[in-house]
């Protein structure tokens, strides 16, 4: 990304998705999610815990590559729309 595009896109996650986040079915979801990993880590040994770290990481990986997309389709469409104005 160029960085002026890069400073909008860090903004954007810094302040703009958490009013859309903050709802009490996402909270209730990620309460759940985090109630259960940590019940799964109990259970598991040493090897699969590594393996579930490594899962998680690319997780958290495709999850950055997949909002790094929808921002920048979300910024073409709005100069898309602020170009035919």
């Amino acid at each position: 990304m160029t960085d002026p595009l890069q400073l909008l896109y860090d903004e954007a996650l810094a302040t703009g998705i958490c009013p859309y986040l903050s709802m009490g079915s996402y909270r209730r979801a990620s309460d759940t999610a985090e109630e259960t990993l940590d019940a799964l880590e109990a259970m598991l040994d040493p090897q699969a815990l590594k393996l579930l770290e490594q899962y998680r990481e690319a997780c958290f990986q495709t999850q950055g590559m997949e909002l790094e997309a929808m921002f920048r389709s979300a910024f073409r469409v709005a100069r898309e729309l602020f170009t035919q104005v």
